[in-house]
């Protein structure tokens, strides 16, 4: 079974950033999804 799991990076600086700061600064953040085995 794979798993989907997202993170969110800041395009700014490139530390990682919660949900909440994703969804609030869409422009400034980078969506990557890593598929688990």
């Amino acid at each position: 079974m794979m798993s989907k799991r997202v993170i969110y990076k800041s395009a700014i600086d490139g530390r990682f950033v919660t949900k909440a700061y994703a969804l609030a600064h869409p422009k400034t953040t980078i969506k990557q999804i890593r598929k688990i085995k």
